[in-house]
């Protein structure tokens, strides 16, 4: 039992400490801004087929987001740490509920779409 309180304790403790660190950094923010406005801008020419590229730079794009928006939920609101909600994790958690709605409807009429045009132009 011992062993168990002491790996929670460090569970507690180095949770903490991550947390600490990402309220101390910023540019971690504006890298997240920053990817997630290309993706919606991607996202918008895919559904107007002003370019045509391959659905994958798409899915890598939203793979990307999805592992630091679940990293960073993960760090930034656990039951072990106590942390005042900021800006950036109320834009956090708004986009988090976008992209799963995104990635839900969105992504897969944009892959279907740029699917039939791909389709068209190599027939």
């Amino acid at each position: 039992m011992n062993i168990l309180r002491y790996l929670k304790g460090l569970l507690k403790s180095t949770l903490r400490n991550i947390s600490d660190v990402t309220d101390t950094i910023s540019w971690h923010e504006n890298a997240f801004h920053i990817t997630l406005y290309m993706s919606y801008a991607l996202y918008i020419i895919a559904f107007t087929g002003i370019l045509s590229f391959n659905p994958q730079y798409l899915s890598t794009l939203e793979t990307i987001i999805k592992y630091y928006i679940a990293i960073m939920l993960l760090i930034r609101f656990n039951p072990y740490v106590n942390r005042k909600i900021t800006e950036f994790d109320k834009h956090l958690v708004f986009e988090a509920a976008m992209l799963l709605f995104i990635s839900t409807t969105a992504y897969a009429i944009a892959k279907s779409y740029i699917g039939e045009i791909t389709h068209i132009v190599h027939s």
